[in-house]
């Protein structure tokens, strides 16, 4: 599936921002190439989506945006299509942008840029926390926001890349260097 979704994204570059538009796809051209009815594809899609959506959470995610939540307004922006209310996080959030909404995603600095748009604030007033090191990290910096890095596997940092502001291994340490 993961080969037959990258293959469309280059065959339709301007629809390669589109998880649920690439998985959708790929399944129905999978059910055609199999005899099936393009039907068979949402049903399996719904199926992958539910299970997407079932998440076990590292035990420090919950208790750190409580700690986080009073003082900070909180949002995502995911190249992915993750329900955060299905997860049970959406509480937390005043904002969660996706890639599919923006028509692009992840390096590009529209997305950065509309997050400090819809939550009225400076580009420089943001810190970005995620996890990779290009598309989170250094594409975060590139459209003016302060970066922290989530390193909870000690993952080696990049040489070609500039260090993150804050770099932690759990969503704890990132509450904590934020002194909440």
């Amino acid at each position: 599936m993961r080969a037959a979704r990258e293959l469309l994204a280059r065959e339709e570059p301007h629809n390669a921002h589109d998880f649920s538009y690439l998985r959708m796809t790929a399944l129905a051209r999978h059910a055609r190439e199999c005899g099936y009815d393009e039907e068979v594809a949402q049903r399996a899609f719904d199926v992958f989506f539910a299970a997407r959506n079932e998440l076990d959470l590292f035990a420090d995610v919950r208790p750190s945006l409580e700690r986080l939540r009073p003082r900070y307004l909180l949002a995502t922006f995911s190249n992915g299509n993750a329900d955060l209310a299905r997860i049970g996080l959406s509480e937390f959030f005043v904002l969660s942008l996706n890639a599919r909404q923006l028509g692009v995603g992840k390096p590009h600095p529209l997305c950065f840029e509309r997050l400090a748009e819809e939550l009225r604030v400076a580009r420089d007033e943001i810190l970005y926390v995620g996890d990779d090191p290009a598309l989170d990290v250094e594409a975060a910096r590139a459209a003016g926001l302060r970066t922290a890095w989530v390193n909870r596997f000690d993952h080696p940092w990049p040489d070609t890349i500039a260090p993150a502001d804050i770099v932690v291994t759990n969503c704890t340490q990132l509450a904590e260097s934020l002194g909440v």
